[in-house]
């Protein structure tokens, strides 16, 4: 992730070297998380001013609720043809999610 993608995170540009698996036209995709928690957003297949294919509408709350930061990785898999499976890998390896945290909490 950018400094731009993980702060003002309003959409997700799609590398252009994965467009050859997407459909020309926009679609409803589904985003899983690790936690298995689905999240609802659109695929655009925008040509206003040359092609820019992206993720919106549901991609900023993902975002925030991951609370991505500049230097993540983020790897998706396509399991389906609008469902991905994404895997965060933290910049920070000493980031606790709030989840993590609270589960720690509660053993004590």
């Amino acid at each position: 992730m950018t400094h731009s993608l993980a702060m003002n995170a309003v959409q997700m540009l799609i590398p252009k070297d994965f467009l050859k698996y997407l459909p020309a036209h926009d679609e409803a995709v589904v985003v899983v998380d690790e936690a298995d928690d689905e999240f609802h957003m659109m695929y655009n297949a925008h040509r206003q001013g040359g092609k820019h294919y992206y993720l919106d509408k549901g991609w900023k709350g993902f975002a925030f609720d991951h609370d991505l930061a500049d230097g993540d990785c983020l790897v998706f898999h396509m399991t389906e043809r609008a469902k991905f499976k994404v895997y965060i890998f933290r910049a920070n390896p000493d980031y606790e999610s709030d989840q993590t945290s609270d589960d720690s909490e509660d053993e004590e």
